[in-house]
């Protein structure tokens, strides 16, 4: 099987990593503009070879896994549109799903066989080092296009399960939406503390000041490719609804410290706490019990090309 990685960041690497750990008989062709980032992933053994021309790098590939930014999705997209086998397989790991379906419809051949995907896991942050255990137990989100075949969703599925990862089928409104709670309601919270601790008096004094809470906060933003204006707006009534609630609730906690109400506080507070264990410490692992052995996800991967 031959698979090529366009964007070498942290989904895409450690997917080659992940890949790599479990099968010697996947060759994998990294792409990406950014020279550290493909220096990166060789040192690592995420990737066998690179290759600096789009194009050349996805055209012997049976699937080619997108992890770039939604800037670079239409340019990418265009590029491939007819230059990659009938049968390879586009698979892409932007945050947003529907954006990039309306893209691949208008970019690509009918005939491109295209799955929208989005790997979600705590353990994936940006500012990490790529590896294959952030992918354990992750959820892989798979949306599918109306017209895709079921070889298609069937690769797919495989990576996502050969990589340690749980798939999970959704559609792109729903997903989208999610996102909107998850992802880009959080993001939208810290810029908007980064900016109001920046811009009011003190703030070098603050600078000095920072500790753990604020710092995970600030480390949200840095080197987020979903903090991008574009990318509030593609999503922008699912994320109005969650302002709304949110500025609501913020308003009533205002209320109640306003109002001195202890009881009402620690109440808030506890229910806080309740959410966090249930959500981060106790929520059931998506990890499945038992893992297929090497020639075991040699077969997962292999399935339908072996039967070409």
């Amino acid at each position: 099987m031959n698979l090529t990685l366009v964007g070498l960041g942290l989904v895409g690497t450690s997917v080659g990593l992940g890949l790599k750990a479990v099968s010697d008989d996947i060759s994998i062709t990294g792409h990406d503009p950014e020279a550290d980032k493909v220096k990166r992933a060789k040192e690592l053994g995420a990737i066998d070879k690179s290759h600096w021309n789009l194009i050349a790098a996805c055209e012997k590939a049976d699937l080619v896994l997108l992890d770039v930014a939604l800037d670079e999705m239409k340019t990418t997209l265009d590029a491939l549109g007819g230059e990659v086998k009938e049968e390879t397989v586009l698979l892409d790991t932007f945050a947003l799903k529907r954006p990039v379906l309306e893209l691949a419809q208008r970019l690509l051949p009918s005939s491109t066989r295209f799955v929208g995907g989005h790997v979600v896991s705590s353990n994936l942050r940006q500012t990490q080092e790529p590896s294959a255990a952030l992918l354990q137990g992750a959820t892989f989100f798979l949306v599918l296009p109306d017209e895709v075949d079921s070889e298609a969703v069937d690769m797919a599925s495989n990576l996502a399960e050969a990589v340690g990862a749980v798939p999970r089928y959704i559609d792109a409104a729903e997903h989208d939406g999610l996102v909107a709670a998850t992802l880009q309601l959080p993001l939208l919270s810290a810029l908007t503390m980064a900016n109001v601790l920046y811009e009011e008096a003190g703030a070098k004094e603050r600078q000095q000041a920072i500790g753990g809470a604020l710092a995970d906060t600030l480390l949200l933003l840095s080197g987020s490719r979903d903090l991008s204006a574009e990318v509030f707006l593609q999503n922008r009534g699912n994320i109005l609804r969650w302002l709304d609630v949110y500025a609501g609730r913020l308003g009533a906690l205002r209320d109640l410290l306003a109002a001195g109400n202890r009881g009402a506080l620690e109440e808030a507070v506890a229910k806080a706490r309740e959410i966090s264990a249930e959500w981060m410490g106790d929520a059931p692992s998506n990890e499945k019990e038992t893992k297929p052995t090497r020639d075991g996800w040699r077969s997962l991967l292999f399935g339908g090309l072996g039967r070409r």
